[in-house]
């Protein structure tokens, strides 16, 4: 497999473009000023790794990257400089199991 996979990109679009919505879901929203949506987050990693392949976050903030990389089966690794959100990222990927919106 390449650098991209299109099998992967139609389980979040229908069609062959580069272009797709993956908005927030309840109860995902408001962990930091500039989050992306998990499913977003998902849909990338899942183009460009395999399962077991590590994701690296140089910026992690409220680990939403983390929470995406975990739910399918990679290797994680993320940094920033606020303990506030090191802990809301470290409380994130503890409640993993019981978060509903990471399952497709």
């Amino acid at each position: 497999m390449g650098a991209f996979n299109e099998i992967a990109l139609l389980k979040y679009t229908h069609s062959h473009n580069n272009v797709f919505g993956c908005g927030f879901v309840a109860k995902e929203f408001g962990h930091h000023p500039t989050q992306k949506p998990v499913l977003l987050l998902k849909a990338l990693i899942e183009l460009t790794t395999l399962e077991g392949q590590l994701v690296l976050d140089p910026f992690c903030g409220s680990g939403s990257t983390m929470v995406a990389a975990k739910a399918l089966d990679r290797l994680y690794l993320g940094f920033d400089t606020s303990s506030e959100y090191i802990a809301t990222a470290k409380q994130r990927l503890e409640d993993l199991p019981m978060l509903s919106y990471i399952k497709m």
